[in-house]
């Protein structure tokens, strides 16, 4: 909206300036055209001072303008200013813009294992689509151009999103592995309930840190199965299990190599689990005076 001041940087049709709204959603376009101002005019053609001046042909197709005691008084001391609604501070910011936009999408409960500080872009972005369930897998529309459903990884079953990320005989013990590599040892029963478990016990916390290497860990390894998955169908190309353990291990390990770690048993054990060097860690803080 518009913070009134002389007028000459407002415009009088479209700018947001009165409790009306902008005035031309008002008026049609042959009424506008009839009143003898175009769509360039300013509201500093209407001011006097601190007094509104409008013309009869205005207050005809616009008697809303009248009294125009009832709008924003003019000061002809300071330039107009325009001000952001959505923001504190009345001036334009992403951050407000992206909560104006996404304020009717509710916050999914998952939303923090896909993304945080720490994640790899292209890992939270495949994961994102995954937990979604909105990966092109073959038990979808794209089976009928492939003419077969089968998971491509282990040509046992239907290739869907729980069976690729979860119950594939070839995926499931990496699951296992990994998990263990983080400090947990209970494997749930399908995608979706890993999905809800991980993100009900792996919100920010006292171990916040582990939580956030389980985070890089999942997203890593639901990244390269798909990446394993897309080699077979279109490369003709198969990938050891050894071998996809270690695309999934190595780009974690690299992440958590930039990071520092505040120095406890939980934090202790994870860089024994990920071979990583002491100089990770860094001093805990001072307690307050």
């Amino acid at each position: 909206m518009v913070e009134i001041g002389e007028g000459s940087l407002s415009n009088f049709w479209f700018d947001n300036w009165s409790s009306l709204g902008p005035l031309h959603l008002l008026v049609t376009q042959q009424q506008l055209m009839q009143s003898g101002y175009d769509t360039k005019t300013k509201l500093s053609s209407f001011i006097s001072g601190s007094n509104w001046t409008f013309s009869s042909s205005i207050t005809v197709i616009l008697p809303q303008l009248l009294p125009s005691s009832s709008l924003p008084t003019p000061v002809p001391q300071r330039k107009d200013r325009f001000i952001w609604i959505p923001s504190s501070s009345g001036k334009f910011t992403i951050v407000s813009t992206l909560k104006l936009i996404n304020r009717d999408i509710p916050s999914q409960p998952w939303s923090h294992l896909v993304w945080s500080k720490v994640s790899i872009p292209k890992h939270s972005f495949t994961l994102w689509v995954a937990i979604q369930k909105r990966l092109p897998t073959l038990n979808r529309r794209c089976a009928a151009y492939l003419n077969t459903t089968t998971c491509l990884i282990c040509n046992n079953d239907l290739e869907s999103h729980n069976h690729l990320f979860f119950s594939c005989p070839y995926v499931k013990p990496l699951w296992t592995f990994l998990l263990a590599h983080c400090g947990f040892y209970i494997l749930r029963s399908n995608w979706s309930e890993l999905i809800h478990w991980a993100a009900h016990h792996w919100r920010g916390n006292n171990h916040s840190q582990c939580n956030s290497v389980s985070k890089l860990a999942l997203s890593s390894l639901v990244y390269n199965v798909w990446n394993k998955r897309n080699r077979s169908l279109f490369k003709k190309k198969k990938l050891s299990a050894n071998s996809l353990l270690h695309m999934t291990l190595e780009p974690v390990r690299l992440k958590l190599m930039s990071s520092t770690f505040i120095e406890s048993i939980h934090t202790r054990r994870l860089t024994m689990e990920w071979d990583l060097p002491s100089c990770v860690f860094r001093p805990p803080p001072k307690p307050p005076d």
